[in-house]
């Protein structure tokens, strides 16, 4: 077991080295964005980036998550490279359909979003990036299922070095303003389309299965609505923050949310490398064990990740923001950090109820809780701001992660260590508070005590009988490892 976890840390921390450079564009970015942009219009650029991301729930169709599915099914043994055609083949058509009709109607969407009809030619900016975002799943999708995690990182980390260059150019040199954003984000995602198209016609067969498709449309069908729903649940806040109090409180809510998302490397890494893995095994007899810990490990270590951005969010916050009206952005990040967590937990039960088929349960599931974030974010909002935003969040992320835990274990029952998982939890909680008691302390003096509890949550869980022997001996030979690193890195490429 330990081997196939190794196997998969490996996986994610490659994966993990593409990924991270993605999602740290907006952190090199922060520093610029709070120079040239006033907080209102930081606010537009926030409403902008989750617009797109319900532009890709929709054009997507989750045909990147059936194509995982059905990739490794029996039924199409030897037939991998149609299912790739075919699937490729339907999502350019749909995403040029969706793209012509919406250009028709870019004057209502922004009046919509804005109250104004002033921001047409930023909206079809956004239809084209989110476009070509759709498309560049494909590639991205097939990497995961042959296992390429080196060609995954190398082909993210030259698209970040394309959309840094080309967005400073674009914001500093030629004064293109916020638009110049997202054309940073088409250069990046047309290079890597390039970089990838070799890979993609080698591991394509110029043949469109109807049959294969009809029967990837049938279980992804389920999930469009799940997946749309999905992130409306995460994108009400801010949509939410616009309409109730203003463009201002959306600018301070996603400058705290833009940090807190540095945590989604650990998640979306793991969420790259761990389906391969775990579809796997979903055949062998002690998988439910592997599905355990796996659940165990990662909440820990995020856990850990979380206490330090949250306990240290006020003096990122500082270095990062040029302008003092961002700061107060640091208040959110406890709150949203932990909703990651949680989602990241939530995330590994819906693994299970798709291996039993069951998505159309989880399309249900996320629209009950996005209807209940809509109603938490109506009630808080408006009294507490980008806090109550955040809070909102959180409950309803802990919400889901409780719902969707009962329907999994009804349909695919795991053993899972609650109580470890509470404890991590619970501690990481009180943790994170006793960070945020001492924010008014001298610098060094809070320095000093918020880095000691970063380093003594691991150590106050083994006085509280966390780890099992095994899993110390596991952390004695990291350690050892860690005083030689050089040893680490050959030894983990070696797995």
């Amino acid at each position: 077991m330990f081997k196939t976890i190794t196997s998969a840390l490996k996986g994610s921390l490659v994966y993990g080295l593409g990924n991270i450079s993605v999602k740290l564009i907006g952190l090199f970015l922060f520093p610029l964005y709070t120079e040239k942009f006033t907080l209102e219009e930081y606010g537009i650029i926030g409403i902008l980036d989750i617009s797109s991301q319900v532009l890709v729930a929709i054009f997507g169709l989750s045909l990147s998550s059936a194509l995982f599915r059905f990739y490794f099914d029996k039924k199409y043994s030897g037939k991998q490279g149609e299912l790739v055609f075919s699937t490729l083949s339907i999502l350019i058509v749909v995403t040029l359909g969706f793209v012509l009709v919406l250009s028709n109607f870019t004057g209502g969407i922004s009046q919509l979003l804005f109250q104004s009809p002033d921001f047409e030619k930023l909206i079809r900016v956004i239809l084209v990036a989110s476009s070509l975002q759709v498309i560049n799943n494909i590639p991205t999708t097939v990497l995961r299922l042959k296992e390429k995690a080196k060609l995954y990182a190398i082909a993210n980390l030259l698209k970040v070095v394309v959309i840094l260059i080309t967005t400073i150019l674009f914001i500093v040199k030629m004064n293109s303003g916020i638009i110049g954003v997202y054309y940073g984000q088409i250069c990046g995602s047309v290079v890597y389309l390039l970089i990838l198209s070799g890979f993609l016609l080698k591991n394509s067969t110029f043949r469109f299965n109807r049959q294969a498709l009809k029967e990837m449309l049938a279980f992804s069908t389920p999930l469009i609505f799940s997946s749309l729903s999905a992130v409306t649940l995460t994108v009400l806040d801010r949509y939410s923050l616009n309409y109730l109090v203003g463009l201002d409180d959306v600018g301070i809510y996603s400058t705290g949310y833009k940090i807190s998302n540095v945590l989604l490397f650990i998640v979306m890494a793991s969420q790259l490398a761990l389906p391969t893995i775990l579809f796997k095994k979903m055949d062998d007899k002690n998988n439910k064990r592997l599905y355990s810990k796996v659940m165990t490990y990662n909440t820990f270590v995020m856990m850990i990740l979380v206490i330090f951005m949250s306990v240290f969010g006020l003096e990122i916050v500082k270095v990062l923001a040029r302008n003092p009206s961002y700061w107060s952005g640091y208040l959110i990040i406890p709150f949203i950090s932990l909703s990651i967590l949680l989602n990241s937990m939530r995330y590994l039960l819906t693994l299970n109820l798709s291996i039993v088929k069951k998505t159309l349960i989880v399309a249900v599931i996320v629209t009950i809780m996005s209807a209940l974030n809509l109603g938490l974010n109506i009630l808080l909002i408006p009294k507490y701001q980008a806090i109550g935003a955040a809070v909102s969040t959180m409950v309803t992320q802990l919400i889901f992660l409780i719902t969707t835990y009962f329907v999994a274990q009804k349909h695919y029952p795991v053993p899972y260590e609650i109580k470890k998982l509470l404890l991590i939890l619970l501690v990481g909680t009180v943790f994170i508070s006793l960070g945020f008691m001492i924010n008014e302390f001298p610098l060094y003096l809070r320095m000093l005590i918020k880095l000691a509890l970063c380093m003594l949550f691991p150590v106050v869980l083994y006085f509280l009988k966390f780890y099992e022997k095994v899993e110390l001996e596991r952390i004695t030979e990291i350690l050892q490892l860690m005083a030689h690193p050089k040893k680490a890195i050959r030894s983990l490429l070696k797995q």
